[in-house]
This record gives C-alpha cells, sequence and structure tokens, in this order.
C-alpha cells in the first residue's frame, strides 16, 4: 500500500518541539484550539462549538481522550484521532481521519496539511500562520484553514 493509499482513512503525522503536555492543551483547550484551529471554539462538557473563517459552524463532540496522549471526535462530518507521542527529537503527533469520503478525500488530505502547519506556527514558535479573511479561505483557493 502508498501514501494514504486507504479508501476512507488519511493519516498524517508531524514533528514538533513542544513537549506533550502543550501540545495536548492546544488540542483540548478553547483558547488555545483559536490559536491554530478555529476562529471560535466554545466547549461545554463534551460538545465543541467551532466556527471557521469562512463563517461556517459545527457542532463536535468528544468520544474519548486520553490527557496528554490522544483525543478522539467527530470533525465535519469525519471521526479523527490524535495521538501524542514523546519523541527524543520532541512530540510525534498523529492526526487520523477514518471517514473521508471519496467526493472530499482529495482536500481532506491537503487540509490536514494545512491544519497542522498552522498548529506547529502556534505551538512551537507562538504565531498564527492563518489570514482570518472571509475572502481568502479554502474555498477561494487558498491553502489557509
Amino acid at each position: 500500500m502508498g501514501f494514504q493509499d486507504g479508501p476512507k482513512i488519511i493519516t498524517w503525522k508531524i514533528l514538533l518541539k513542544s513537549p506533550p503536555n502543550k501540545v495536548f492543551e492546544y488540542l483540548v483547550e478553547d483558547e488555545s484550539r483559536e490559536k491554530w484551529w478555529v476562529e471560535s471554539s466554545q466547549q461545554e462538557g463534551d460538545t465543541i462549538k467551532f466556527t471557521f473563517p469562512n463563517g461556517w459552524e459545527s457542532d463536535e463532540t468528544i468520544i474519548a481522550m486520553v490527557e496528554n496522549r490522544s483525543l478522539e471526535m467527530t470533525y465535519l462530518g469525519s471521526r479523527i484521532r490524535y495521538d501524542i507521542k514523546e519523541s527524543d527529537a520532541g512530540t510525534i503527533l498523529t492526526v487520523t481521519d477514518f471517514e473521508t469520503t471519496p467526493e472530499y478525500r482529495v482536500q481532506v488530505i491537503a487540509g490536514w496539511g494545512s491544519v497542522l502547519m498552522a498548529l506547529k506556527g502556534a505551538v512551537d514558535f507562538g504565531i498564527d500562520l492563518r489570514n482570518h479573511r472571509v475572502d481568502y479561505t479554502w474555498e477561494q483557493g487558498f491553502f489557509d484553514n
């Protein structure tokens, strides 16, 4: 099997210099998610309301969470899992998208690249790589989450 050949599963890994507990914080805390992932994150219990730069709103559900190790949740019609592993080079974060539909597959493969690089900018360097412009979003062909 070659790279991203699974019919529904997409997996990406990224090496982060930050420790696992900081990476976990950026995945699970509203204020931290707003630094790299979404314009607004409002969690109540296991439900998170996301607002994206293009105005989309999405209610997602946390399925499972192990502190500093993993987060599994629904995300835009799919099920995703973040796995955190400490390494001698920092933290390896693996994201697995389990239910990508064929019509969105190519877009989702590229989209995770954008999302993970925004995370790296925020968690490792304290910068926000996103443009925060409703007129320069994914729909207009911009590599921006």
